[in-house]
């Protein structure tokens, strides 16, 4: 009689089932590490995040006292909020629909953002004075239309182009706009402040103070062009500064003439400036119109010169009339 082999085959199962237990319990362990470090990676990673090294443009925190031992400075006030815009122009027919709608209306959208303690500042780039709607210009009559196309029709060089001044005559019942805008602070250094001439910038000036809305760059005189406006906010003792590389003849303020401060024709006064500011523990603001226009990036000259404004002690620097974006350097924190 042949022996069962029922025995050998329930040891064969007990056996597999041995090696299928031992291997759950010791290849388990490390499966889950595995698990759990992607599962924690995943956890703190965006699905739009891309793996590559990341570069801050902020400056690495300094030591605390307690680690180094040294004694925390004392600050002067709170810390400060500041929005800076570009050129706000409210001649043509932005003036024209102020004139129907009110100085109110370039700000509809934006005020929001501007908060009452905060600094606003913007480079109000027309004189406020009277408001010349502009004039739609005369349909030519038969002859003249002859003329033009002939004239179109012949070659004209560039370089001997004469080309007629922009004249920029803003409305003033803008002032309304700003001061409801919480715009707080212009500059006033800049190539069309000076377009309707000294009974332009007076008036402009006037309304200004009107609203109690401060300004530097511009002035009855090369003293006032070139003042800072020095002011107190939050605690902080903070000075704006404006002057103009883009200088038109006839707009630079003389002793016994208004204008505007220049740069390029200042630049070792300017500096003294900032310099002396800084050292009175102040908060050193530069407003600073140059560069070429639609040109994305800064000419290096400018760069040059403004990285020693912040060797002189400028806190930052606001730069317009480009009329397009252009970057932001960190420099010296």
């Amino acid at each position: 009689m042949k022996k069962s082999r029922l025995p050998l085959v329930i040891l064969s199962i007990i056996t597999v089932l041995s090696l299928i237990l031992l291997g759950f319990f010791f290849i388990r362990p490390a499966l889950t590490d595995k698990q759990e470090v992607a599962h924690q990676s995943a956890s703190t990673q965006s699905p739009f995040q891309i793996d590559e090294p990341k570069v801050s443009l902020v400056p690495p925190q300094e030591e605390s006292p307690e680690q180094t031992g040294a004694q925390e400075p004392k600050t002067q006030g709170e810390s400060i909020k500041i929005n800076a815009v570009g050129d706000i122009m409210f001649a043509r027919y932005i003036g024209q629909k102020i004139e129907s709608q009110g100085g109110e209306l370039p700000f509809k959208y934006v005020s929001k953002y501007f908060k009452a303690d905060e600094i606003n500042i913007a480079n109000l780039e027309n004189p406020l004075y009277k408001y010349d709607p502009p004039k739609a210009k005369p349909k030519p009559t038969s002859n003249e239309a002859t003329s033009s196309a002939a004239a179109s029709s012949q070659e004209s060089s560039a370089a001997t182009a004469v080309y007629e001044p922009i004249i920029l005559c803003g409305n003033p019942k803008a002032i309304e706009g700003l001061s409801a805008a919480n715009i707080n602070l212009v500059s006033l250094a800049n190539n069309h402040a000076m377009d309707k001439g000294a009974e332009g910038i007076q008036k402009t000036l006037e309304l200004l103070d009107s609203k109690n809305i401060m300004h530097a760059g511009a002035g009855m005189n090369v003293t006032d062009a070139q003042e800072a406006a020095v002011f107190e906010h939050r605690g902080n003792s903070v000075c704006f500064i404006s002057a103009s590389n883009i200088i038109p003849a006839g707009y630079l303020a003389s002793k016994q003439s208004p204008g505007i401060a220049g740069a390029r024709t200042n630049i070792k006064s300017l500096l003294k400036q900032v310099k002396d500011a800084k050292a009175k523990g102040q908060i050193v603001l530069v407003a600073i119109h140059w560069g070429i226009e639609y040109q994305d990036y800064p000419l290096d000259k400018d760069k040059t010169f403004a990285r020693s404004l912040v060797d002189a002690g400028a806190d930052a620097l606001i730069c317009h009339h480009p009329h397009v974006l252009q970057g932001v350097e960190l420099y010296k924190e």
